[in-house]
């Protein structure tokens, strides 16, 4: 997946929290050309939610510019040293 690229990887908490739907996403997704000018080709969000919540977060925050990677069990998450309990 991210093997000969440059990636640009930014995990969130959740899906639909307010300063991620606000700020977070927006901001990325609005410097995505200015990223790919520099040399970034992908970027890609990683929040622990299922692919169902993922792709309709996706879909209202009209990111088309992001990819974005559930990590439903934290497995991903857990292993980066990121997770949180709450």
């Amino acid at each position: 997946m991210f093997a000969g690229k440059t990636v640009a990887v930014f995990s969130l908490p959740g899906a639909y929290t307010p300063t991620c739907s606000s700020t977070h996403v927006p901001g990325y997704n609005e410097l995505a050309g200015v990223l790919k000018q520099n040399g970034v080709d992908d970027i890609i969000c990683i929040s622990v939610n299922d692919a169902f919540v993922m792709n309709e977060w996706k879909k209202t925050q009209e990111a088309d510019k992001i990819t974005f990677i559930p990590d439903g069990n934290g497995e991903f998450t857990e292993k980066m040293g990121m997770l949180v309990d709450k």
